[in-house]
């Protein structure tokens, strides 16, 4: 459940990168990474999980482009 109306999300599928605690956080947004990496972890970070057996790159690219299916209760 969101307890915000705007979001900053990530995607990142794959082993090849870090989770990273944004520089300057604010209490007025979300953050959400979407992964498939079931080892990723934060304590800042929501974690979503994505299952679909796809290319890595093709995953980042098909939440990016219809972030409005994944994330539909945020702004637009």
């Amino acid at each position: 459940m969101s307890k915000n109306q705007y979001v900053v999300y990530t995607c990142l599928f794959g082993k090849y990168d870090n989770l990273l605690k944004p520089l300057l956080p604010s209490n007025n947004f979300d953050y959400i990474c979407f992964t498939n990496n079931l080892y990723l972890r934060s304590n800042f970070w929501k974690i979503i999980y994505i299952e679909e057996n796809k290319d890595n790159l093709y995953l980042s690219r098909k939440i990016k482009i219809l972030t409005h299916h994944y994330l539909p209760k945020y702004e637009k």
